[in-house]
């Protein structure tokens, strides 16, 4: 029973003064209230007395706790109130006002009349009663100083009160006090074992301290207690979420949703995981249970960001910005309004196009910055972290703004300095790193959620990791759990440990300081938010980003930038970086040979006819922007056999708007040579794919580096450009360590001309297919990028501990 009526009935019973028969009558209605939870003939017989004496406030106070009990609150309080014209005994007064206060603050009334009430009560005569309704008075109010007061004033004074232990540690929690949160539910478990609200509150501890394994203990614990406890479920279904478990998370959210169909919160992360698994396909499915969580609850914000996830990934930034407009129009909280900055279009309808929106962006960063902007709580709000459930939700770093070609580093700045003053939490240092390290073993990791099958970002390291001398370094893999796929265990087996780290900021903080590392590498920073934001934080002494995305990460917590010496312009290009660029000597790529499958494709498997002369650029439809369809019209247009063949994008709507922009830029002839075929999953079917092209196009301002070393294993003609950036130098790197200079373009021209020549001359495609063939085992396997990420990684860590 609700602590107003336990406490109010105990005290009727023990000082209530009225008539012998008047007295039998309301202890029968206490007894039928609460013994027997038989509410409608307590009622009646409160109603009774009433009758016989309507000014008998010990009837109108017990038929008040009825109708808070019934979920009447107003009409609880309404009967409080005329209790309270009646009441003439101070003690049973304070009682009443007490009663009163808190019906009120169960209606969410955090006015100073509920404050007054409860002071008068207190002042009438101060219980343990009257301190409680109080100090919860005083939470909803956002005053925790005051109800902590209060609280510990109880619990001094009644060690066992469980009640009081409880909100206690909620308000400790709600200001981030770990610690004594922690030990406020401890005392309640130790008070009443049996109380799955000791280990609820715990749980909610560890899980915001990022200890989610032992958070998930605390909650399943909450659950054997009290099985039907659906805050609990909810709970556990949350931690699953936040450390990678999405099919375990969704199973458990789909049988919520079926005991309580209309719980915004259970909708809300029910969408989340199904946007997150994208395994399973669900992107319609997680809508609906977006859409249905506001319906239910305007307010609910983390529901439009999600929308506005699911929106921006296909392509519709319109309905993308509209999401995040209405998110800031319910919250107020800064955040959304950024992360409509950081959106970006996957296709651009123009140069013109492409250069506003990255004029805009750029703008806008500097107009944000000259702002006190308030983020809210952002480790509530983002990336599965939430201290409570029903709110998640990510934002991510802009990973489109590399592929416009151009130096970042200024835009990347703005932003790091933006996050860094709004969210200081991110820059969390772990202790030991300011600790004297002792000569010894060289402990390094590697991060990233990408150590998958057939991904660039493991593939280029793989040789690195297994090489190491074990004699000097220990080598750790750090996971960021992907639900869509699984780790390749060539990695796996090519280092001492692997760590599968979970989706929440600070419980990977926790996870990897943990582990005491000399050196962390950051594979990538661009491509997903957790590495992106968990780089902000110092957790080993040497720091280090690796080119899985080719840009700077313009974090000054990011001591060095690992490129090579063929792949970076330098000096010109060193204004790119933040970062302290080492440049491993040569090449500076590890890869194992491609491995070229037995069939390879036939043109009729795609729809082309074998009698065109077929450039292909089999790259994602983001890297082609609109200068490089100049290109393609050049090559089509002095070769009236060539045909152009890509692929799909990922999202029919960037398909969809790519052909929408060709159709502006191309002639309709030209046009009807562009031909598109579906995305092909997996290496084999890539490698068949492309080997049915006569001339690879390598684009640029983007280009590729995975894709570039399939290419070269099939000995397929190439024509590659170099500008003065790293992300279009992988393939020119490739060819120069082969010393191919002269199939390297160096202006948009030279690549066309290249093109044509490679196109219209089948005697120089075979040419260069044979020197691809003699000459690309000088790319597979190089034992000196070992041995120079080998010499950087020691003279860092060595530096650093002197």
């Amino acid at each position: 029973m609700p602590l107003l009526w336990r406490c109010y009935l105990a005290l009727v019973a023990a000082v209530v003064a009225v008539a012998l028969n008047e007295t039998s009558l309301l202890l029968e209605g206490v007894r039928l209230q609460t013994k027997l939870q038989a509410l409608p003939e307590a009622k009646a017989v409160y109603a009774t007395i009433l009758e016989q004496n309507p000014r008998c406030a010990d009837a109108w106070q017990l038929l008040g706790t009825v109708a808070v009990q019934e979920g009447d609150l107003a009409v609880g309080e309404k009967h409080f109130a005329h209790a309270l014209t009646l009441e003439t005994e101070p003690e049973k007064a304070a009682v009443v006002h007490c009663n009163l206060a808190e019906a009120r603050r169960l209606q969410e009334k955090y006015d100073q009349h509920t404050v007054d009430h409860a002071r008068t009560g207190m002042a009438l005569h101060p219980t343990e009663f009257c301190r409680f309704v109080l100090a919860r008075i005083y939470v909803g109010q956002r005053q925790p100083a005051r109800a902590v007061s209060l609280l510990e004033a109880i619990v001094a004074s009644r060690p066992a009160h469980s009640d009081a232990w409880h909100t206690l540690g909620l308000v400790h929690l709600s200001a981030k006090r770990l610690e004594p949160a922690a030990r406020s539910f401890r005392r309640l478990i130790a008070v009443d074992a049996t109380d799955p609200r000791g280990y609820i509150g715990h749980g909610l501890v560890l899980q915001a301290a990022g200890r989610l394994p032992q958070a998930l203990e605390d909650f399943f614990r909450a659950l054997a207690l009290a099985p039907d406890d659906f805050h609990a479920a909810l709970l556990v279904a949350t931690v699953l979420h936040q450390m990678g478990r999405m099919d375990d998370a969704i199973d458990r959210y789909e049988a919520l949703v079926a005991r309580k169909p209309a719980s915004a919160a259970v909708l809300n992360n029910l969408g989340a995981a199904l946007l997150h698994a994208k395994h399973r396909n669900d992107g319609d499915a997680a809508v609906s249970y977006l859409r249905r969580a506001i319906a239910l609850d305007p307010g609910h914000v983390q529901s439009y960001g999600n929308l506005k996830a699911y929106y921006a990934e296909r392509g519709n930034l319109t309905q993308a910005v509209a999401m995040l407009r209405e998110a800031y129009a319910v919250s107020g909280n800064d955040l959304y309004r950024l992360e409509e900055v950081l959106l970006l279009p996957q296709v651009y309808e123009s140069h013109e196009h492409l250069v506003a929106a990255r004029a805009r962006f750029d703008a806008s960063l500097d107009a944000l910055l000259q702002e006190d902007l308030v983020f809210g709580d952002f480790f509530d709000v983002r990336f599965a972290c939430r201290i409570l459930p029903g709110k998640l939700a990510e934002i991510r770093p802009p990973f489109y703004l590399v592929y416009h070609g151009l130096n970042d580093r200024c835009l990347l700045e703005k932003l790091v300095q933006l996050y860094r003053r709004t969210v200081p939490a991110l820059g969390f240092e772990a202790p030991q790193v300011a600790l004297p390290r002792a000569a010894g073993c060289i402990r390094v990791g590697f991060m990233s959620k990408f150590f998958v099958r057939n991904h660039a970002h493991g593939l280029l390291l793989r040789g690195v990791l297994a090489g190491l001398d074990r004699r000097v370094f220990c080598v750790y893999l750090l996971v960021l759990p992907d639900a869509s796929d699984t780790l390749d265990p060539r990695l796996a087996a090519a280092v001492d440990y692997v760590v599968v780290l979970s989706l929440h900021v600070a419980s990977v903080q926790q996870d990897v300081a943990a582990l005491a590392l000399d050196a962390l590498v950051f594979v990538d920073v661009m491509s997903e938010p957790l590495n992106y934001f968990v780089s902000f934080a110092r957790l080993a002494p040497v720091q280090v980003l690796f080119w899985g995305n080719p840009t700077t990460s313009g974090n000054d917590q990011i001591d060095y930038f690992v490129s090579g010496e063929l792949l970076e312009a330098l000096p010109d290009g060193d204004d790119a970086y933040t970062e302290q660029v080492v440049l491993l000597a040569g090449l500076g790529i590890w890869y194992d040979p491609p491995e070229v499958p037995t069939l390879l494709g036939h043109r009729a498997d795609y729809g082309l006819s074998p009698g065109w002369t077929i450039y292909m650029c089999a790259q994602s439809i983001f890297k082609l922007v609109p200068a490089f369809d100049e290109v393609l019209a050049s090559i089509l247009a002095q070769d009236p056999r060539g045909h152009v063949v890509l692929v799909h994008g990922r999202q029919a709507a960037w398909t969809a708007q790519y052909l929408s922009r060709l159709g502006r830029t191309l002639p309709t002839a030209l046009l009807a040579r562009v031909h598109l075929v579906p995305r092909v999953a997996g290496h084999d079917p890539y490698m068949r794919l492309l080997s049915v092209a006569d001339v690879v196009l390598h684009p640029f301002p983007f280009g590729g580096s995975k894709t570039s070393a399939e290419a070269i294993a099939l000995a397929l003609p190439m024509v590659v450009y170099q500008s003065p950036l790293l992300r279009a130098r992988m393939a020119a790197a490739f060819f120069t360590c082969m010393g191919l200079d002269r199939y390297i373009a160096r202006t948009p021209a030279d690549y066309i001309a290249l093109a044509l020549r490679l196109g219209t001359n089948a005697t120089l495609r075979a040419e260069m297919s044979a020197v691809l063939r003699a000459r690309s085992p000088l790319l597979w396997r190089r034992h000196d990028v070992v041995a120079e990420w080998s010499q950087f990684l020691f003279n860092a860590v060595r530096q650093a501990r002197d």
